[in-house]
């Protein structure tokens, strides 16, 4: 969980200490340590507007009522036509996109600039990923001459790097300096971007480092941001979360053009309001009480919305910064946070009860989850939906699956094996801390006797500079251990070898009625060609064969 650094002088500004710890947690955030001038919060990750104190603050200011309704966040265009970002070609085939704005009329303190910077690395870290889809340029606007140029270069280009005192070549930077060893990586071959303005001066070298020259300080009221990265949405979705949290300490946000060789492509912030209607039985269904209309209304405009009736809907105003709307039951969990959940009392006029094996399937997955946590492995959902492409680099040409008609996305197919999935997570955490150790317990639908059949798999994954055969085998001989049934399950030869199981270093779990379950080393060739950069073992098993031996182990 991502957490965040609020000095009480900020909080009593708004709220009473006693108050914000005791409501502060119906909004998602946690007090994970008090210090004699500040508390850091855990919060929730898909809240990132978090990450910066103006954004926990404001929504308890609408929960208590202090301040409700929507905030508006505007963005100008800019009054000369000197301001843009002109994009070379080759840059674009390194790092394809890129967005920046300024903001101005700001009165940074010390303690701003440090919430400014740790909100920036929360955004490398969660949406960028680790930098890899995004990454963030912070720069005193007033050391720049317009108009800017986002460039390709060689290695042995040259500036001064933040936090150093001399001119280093891009190569120096990637082998001798800090930033330069943790993210020199995500740049493939010896070509990198590089930020110019118009007298030649170096901005920046993204995703990796800023130049020292526009470094940000107290005596800095005017900034210019910049966004690179290779996921347009994610980079947008920064610009916005960026901009509203410098207009919530005053600053006045102009838009940047991005201009690509074929026009204008970008003007960030976009700053978008949406809209989605949710309808009040909806809204009863989920939340299990009949509130008044009016209520519901209160409670959304206490979240900062605006909300409206229209003919058995409400129709919300979504701000920018609350990217994590996705679905009209984000908007009903709004409704029942915003009535205050401390004012809900239990009920227990009506009890249902769930018997049978659906009932013991649960426990039972709920089970392996436990035992799996407990052993240092880290639980991961992936979607059902896998692109075709994928899945048959991973198994093979010759898996049967269930294609979607027409599909909006490359994500077409239902997956048959938790283990793409799997990989793919991986490839996407290449960057983390190693050892990684995952575990997914989920459905996959497979081709059998011709018709799709449904079942419950439980997949793990490890992945380490050394990771072999034996450590996959120890976690599950652990995990049959404590469920009691290792006794009933030996290795032997898969029935059928994918294309990621490595000969030699592959096996079967077989049990009396026979396969429940593989274990393999991945193949190196299909480390290669899903971009994953350590080893990694693999195991899949059937979750409704390991229930039945569980059942049968006295």
């Amino acid at each position: 969980m991502p957490t965040t650094k609020i000095y009480l002088e900020d909080i009593e500004e708004i709220i009473p200490i006693n108050e914000f710890l005791e409501k502060a947690p119906y909004i998602g955030v946690e007090v994970e340590e008090t210090g004699e001038d500040y508390i850091r919060l855990e919060y929730t990750p898909n809240r990132p507007d978090y990450g910066f104190y103006t954004g926990i603050l404001k929504s308890l200011e609408g929960l208590l009522e202090k301040k409700t309704g929507l905030i508006k966040y505007t963005a100008s265009e800019p009054s000369d036509n000197q301001y843009g970002i002109h994009v070379e070609q080759e840059a674009i085939n390194i790092r394809p996109v890129i967005m920046g704005f300024l903001v101005e009329d700001l009165s940074l303190t010390d303690r701003i600039i440090e919430y400014l910077i740790n909100f920036q690395e929360d955004l490398h870290n969660g949406l960028g990923r680790n930098r890899r889809k995004a990454s963030i340029g912070i720069h005193d606007a007033d050391k720049i001459r317009f108009p800017i140029y986002y460039r390709a270069v060689d290695s042995e280009y040259s500036f001064i790097p933040l936090d150093e005192d001399r001119e280093m070549s891009i190569k120096e930077i990637i082998t001798k300096t800090e930033k330069g060893q943790k993210y020199g990586g995500l740049v493939v071959g010896q070509t990198y971007t590089v930020l110019e303005d118009s007298t030649g001066n170096t901005l920046s070298l993204p995703p990796i480092i800023n130049s020292r020259l526009t470094q940000v300080t107290e005596n800095t009221n005017r900034l210019f941001i910049d966004i690179t990265g290779t996921d347009e949405g994610v980079v947008t979705d920064i610009a916005n979360l960026l901009a509203s949290a410098l207009q919530d300490i005053g600053g006045r946000v102009t838009r940047i053009p991005s201009i690509y060789p074929e026009g204008v492509r970008y003007k960030a912030p976009t700053l978008t309001y949406t809209e989605i209607n949710v309808s009040i039985e909806y809204i009863h269904y989920i939340i299990g009480l009949e509130i008044g209309q009016g209520e519901i209304i209160r409670s959304l405009e206490r979240m900062r919305y605006r909300a409206e009736s229209r003919d058995g809907s409400i129709r919300v105003t979504i701000p920018p910064y609350r990217i994590d709307i996705l679905h009209p039951i984000d908007i009903v969990e709004d409704v029942a946070i915003g009535m205050g959940l401390w004012r809900l009392a239990p009920s227990m006029d009506k009890m249902y009860f769930s018997m049978g094996s659906l009932m013991e399937e649960t426990i039972f997955k709920e089970k392996l989850a436990e035992i799996l946590v407990g052993m240092g492995l880290l639980e991961v959902v992936n979607l059902t939906l896998i692109s075709d492409e994928t899945q048959r680099t991973v198994l093979g040409e010759d898996v049967e699956s269930v294609r979607v008609e027409k599909s909006k996305t490359p994500r077409d197919t239902l997956r048959t094996s938790l283990i793409p999935g799997l990989l793919e997570t991986l490839r996407l955490n290449n960057t983390s801390e190693h050892p990684i150790k995952m575990f997914e317990i989920g459905t996959v639908v497979r081709i059998e006797n011709g018709a799709p059949v449904e079942r419950d798999m439980l997949g793990i994954i490890l992945s380490d500079y050394s990771v072999n055969y034996g450590d996959g085998k120890a976690v599950i001989d652990t995990l049959l251990d404590l469920l009691g049934i290792r006794g009933k399950v030996r290795y032997g030869e898969p029935k059928r070898y994918c294309r990621y199981m490595l000969r030699g270093r592959a096996g079967a779990l077989i049990a009396k009625d026979g396969e429940v379950g593989i274990i393999s080393e991945i193949h190196p060739e299909i480390l290669t060609k899903m971009g994953i950069e350590f080893p990694a073992v693999v195991a899949e098993l059937d979750i409704h064969s390991l229930i039945k031996l569980y059942q049968d182990r006295q």
